[in-house]
């Protein structure tokens, strides 16, 4: 039992290094955000998500990243405020049901890696750049990064002295 258990784990640990093709886990992952309003950062979660990932820690520019979130999960534990983000003045959930970004490059920095690519919010794309950090324990290995944009720039709502521009979005993949 204890020969079965060791010979898992070394193969978890050699398809750790090399990343092929990469199921993350959906219950242990999680598209999270935090935006001002007035004045308070104000939590939410976007979920109904997928990624399709190829990723080589020793080959970065050899990876890729596609992921498509379901815009109707927006939840910041307000039923009413998450109703009015679902409309069209925000996220018009009915005519654009998907939020997606689609790696275009992988780089290795001094802090870990970063991905570039295409965010589509709405019917705007842009180009983010979002640093990651891999953490690896015994039994997984997750993906996690920070970035901001402005929603503004997605046709995310009007100006506003109430509600703040920059989202902070945070992401966190941990494999299957």
């Amino acid at each position: 039992m204890i020969k079965i258990r060791l010979i898992v784990i070394l193969i978890g640990l050699v398809a750790s290094q090399t990343f092929a093709q990469t199921q993350f886990s959906t219950s242990e992952s999680s598209v999270t955000f935090q935006i001002k309003n007035m004045g308070i950062n104000v939590d939410g979660e976007l979920k109904g998500f997928k990624v399709n990932a190829k990723f080589n820690p020793n080959k970065p520019e050899k990876s890729t990243f596609k992921v498509s979130l379901e815009s109707n999960t927006i939840d910041t534990k307000n039923k009413s405020r998450d109703k009015h983000l679902r409309n069209r003045d925000y996220f018009n959930v009915i005519e654009y049901p998907y939020i997606t970004f689609k790696s275009t490059n992988v780089t290795k920095t001094t802090q870990g890696y970063e991905v570039e690519g295409k965010l589509t919010i709405k019917n705007t794309t842009k180009i983010v750049k979002i640093p990651f950090n891999i953490n690896r324990t015994d039994l997984k290995t997750t993906l996690s990064g920070t970035f901001k944009v402005n929603r503004l720039d997605y046709d995310v709502g009007e100006p506003s002295w109430v509600l703040g521009n920059q989202v902070t979005i945070m992401v966190k993949c941990t494999l299957n």
